[in-house]
């Protein structure tokens, strides 16, 4: 609203970002994205079926599991899932907007510097 746009557009955005940081300007956060997806979905489908058959005894119900039963599990799996990768979400935003022409920059030499540091300024409650 006070201040201009950083970039007209997302080809800008690409464009930039190429030109002052090459590849790696480009690919920043990457790692951090998969291995938030990878355990993000390790939780989220891991659960699914041991929770199910838990919720399922629980509810004495006969025959297969209800999609009552089915959607409650789902989304439950999903919450647990999306809290167990939240510090990684924390530092893949972190290191995205890294070297960018973001306000607050944080400067991380790599993905285990981030997370330490974010522990010894943040505890635990800043993940």
């Amino acid at each position: 609203r006070g201040q201009p746009r950083t970039y007209n557009g997302w080809i800008d955005c690409v464009k930039r970002n190429w030109e002052s940081s090459g590849v790696r300007g480009l690919q920043r956060g990457l790692q951090l994205g998969i291995t938030r997806e990878f355990f993000f979905n390790s939780v989220r489908i891991g659960l699914f079926v041991p929770m199910l058959g838990t919720v399922h005894e629980m509810t004495g119900r006969e025959g297969p599991p209800q999609a009552d039963e089915r959607f409650g599990v789902g989304m439950l799996c999903g919450a647990l899932g999306g809290c167990c990768v939240n510090p990684v979400e924390v530092l893949k935003v972190r290191m995205q907007a890294l070297g960018g022409q973001t306000g607050h920059q944080h400067g991380y030499p790599g993905v285990r510097a981030a997370f330490a540091q974010m522990i010894k300024e943040e505890g635990w409650r800043g993940c």
